[in-house]
């Protein structure tokens, strides 16, 4: 949330850093503190761009992140950063000058497929039903409320016998937490009974890129303030031997189910984040990118803007999440995925009041599915020779799946095979796309490769990995069919 204070966004970044916490502690085996560089540059014997970022950091800290991260930011040399960043350039045009040192942070890294399956599986296991690819197609409405949702596929179709493939869940109120279709959800199917959604949502598309670390030439995450704005360009570590470099911040009016990256947001991303860097990342180095929808909250009309000449850059939207209340139905919208807990928080305290009741929520302190301390060099070891496997797959097999490894080694020890990777240049294994299927409502190659795992973001040639996801999928329908 760092980026935030530029906007002065200030209940973001404290609502972030609080949140941060509390996954630190509930999901042990996922969050990781992530070393991050703030490099400064300049001319003079004190830089301008030192004082900035330095007293952003100390507000940081201020707001909760010393909390988060046990300790203080402190100042590198540019002798340190050299060791830490290899292929930081010393001069920098994009920078404003010669490299004076870094300001240092840590910040947390999660595999965020990983978090999104450990919370639905929380959540199962405590009477929650999960039903993965029933899509709710409209809102039902009766006397100018909600009453409830009309959701269909072949799951509903096939388990209540509905010819139409369409089923009626009626609900005294339901949560509209639908991302960036969440405004034209409330739109949808109303037939003039109820006002249309009264707030707007901006898209904002961000790219991402995957290259090889060495080609990067970091062994630290580092973060770069954009000198002509406020976008945050960054080169972070991702796994042994990756990383990524992002991002872009910028209005999208495209198909929302489908965001690409485009070669001239590549070309832009790679040139701003090149300037910092002494020996330039090149096209040929990209092994993948992929780009994803932030749902920004409009911010109100300006009255003096009659004619609609100022719109707001979606950059300078805030990510603060904004709860709607109408009869029947509560609307979560916006916000960011750091935050997600105390937005739900805020969503059923919201649902209570239309109920008349009241409750205490426990979810701040409740362990998530598969939490437990991260793992000693033994563990790591006793795992390896468990699944038959290297050390580097066992320790990031612990880190995804915590104390349900016990769960999956069984699974092996039935069939051994399943301990060998699922793509020859991933640490992922066979036995994590069978537990997604069995035990996560996997339902295709594409669940498992990219909301399961990570391996679509990691790998340019995907057929080995598709090729045995789809075996084990055929594998899982013929013994379920015996």
């Amino acid at each position: 949330g760092l980026r935030y204070l530029a906007n002065g966004d200030v209940a973001v970044v404290r609502e972030s850093l609080r949140e941060r916490v509390r996954l630190q502690r509930n999901a042990r085996h996922l969050v990781r503190p992530l070393s991050m560089l703030l490099p400064a540059y300049g001319r003079g014997p004190f830089p301008f761009d030192r004082a900035k970022i330095g007293a952003g950091l100390w507000l940081y800290d201020a707001l909760g992140h010393r909390k988060a991260a046990g300790a203080l930011h402190k100042w590198r040399s540019v002798a340190d950063l050299m060791r830490l960043v290899p292929n930081i350039a010393l001069d920098s045009e994009a920078g404003g000058g010669r490299l004076r040192g870094a300001h240092h942070y840590h910040d947390g890294s999660a595999d965020d497929a990983r978090l999104v399956m450990t919370v639905l599986r929380s959540a199962v296991a405590r009477g929650v039903l999960a039903v993965n690819g029933t899509p709710s197609l409209r809102l039902m409405h009766e006397g100018g409320r909600v009453v409830g949702a009309v959701v269909g596929g072949a799951a509903a179709a096939a388990a209540h016998g509905s010819h139409e493939g369409e089923l009626q869940l009626r609900a005294r109120v339901v949560i509209n937490a639908t991302g960036v279709w969440s405004d034209v959800t409330l739109d949808d199917s109303r037939d003039g009974e109820v006002s249309s959604a009264p707030f707007t949502l901006v898209p904002s598309k961000g790219i991402h890129l995957t290259v090889r670390r060495d080609r990067a030439g970091i062994g630290s995450g580092i973060a770069f303030f954009e000198q002509t704005g406020n976008s945050n360009i960054f080169v972070e570590p991702w796994g042994d031997d990756l990383a990524f470099v992002g991002t872009t911040d910028a209005p999208f009016d495209g198909d929302l189910r489908s965001p690409e990256p485009t070669e001239e947001e590549i070309a832009w991303l790679l040139g701003v984040a090149n300037g910092f860097l002494r020996h330039p990342i090149r096209r040929s180095d990209v092994v993948t990118g992929w780009a994803g929808l932030r749902a920004l909250v409009a911010p109100p009309a300006d009255p003096d803007d009659i004619e609609g000449t100022k719109p707001n850059a979606s950059k300078d939207v805030s990510r603060r999440h904004l709860l709607v209340d109408e009869p029947g139905v509560v609307t979560v919208a916006g916000g960011k995925l750091t935050a997600y807990r105390a937005m739900a928080e805020d969503a059923l305290d919201h649902v209570l009041r239309q109920l008349g009741r009241s409750a205490k929520c426990v979810t701040a302190r409740l362990p998530l599915d598969g939490d437990r301390p991260l793992p000693t060099a033994r563990e790591v070891g006793e795992v390896a020779a468990q699944f038959g496997c290297s050390r580097v797959d066992a320790r990031q097999l612990l880190r995804r799946h915590g104390s349900n490894v016990p769960a999956l080694a069984q699974l092996v020890r039935a069939r051994p095979e399943l301990g060998q990777r699922l793509h020859p240049d991933r640490s992922y294994l066979a036995v994590e796309a069978v537990w997604a299927i069995d035990y996560e409502q996997a339902r295709t190659v594409d669940d498992v490769l990219a909301r399961r795992t990570r391996i679509t973001l990691e790998v340019d040639d995907l057929g080995p990995a598709q090729a045995r996801v789809a075996e084990l999928l055929d594998g899982d329908v013929a013994a379920a069919a015996v």
